[in-house]
């Protein structure tokens, strides 16, 4: 199940997906999906956005958490 779906403000094939365990990333427009791998905790993942550089990811109880979006 996933909860949202984002899109990099520069790089339009590459795709966010939150899901209840962790965030995806696809690189090819969501052709394939991989873990995100940053600092972000294995929580649902509710909401996410992008903006001045960052992903922000709202999760279920932990809180709001950010990484640094790929230039």
């Amino acid at each position: 199940q996933f909860n949202c779906l984002a899109q990099h403000p520069d790089h339009p094939a590459i795709l966010y997906l939150a899901t209840e365990n962790d965030v995806l990333v696809s690189t090819n427009g969501g052709g394939t999906w991989s873990t995100i791998g940053a600092s972000l905790p294995n929580a649902p993942v509710m909401q996410l956005h992008t903006k001045d550089g960052y992903l922000w990811a709202v999760t279920f109880g932990r809180g709001l958490w950010r990484a640094h979006l790929p230039s």
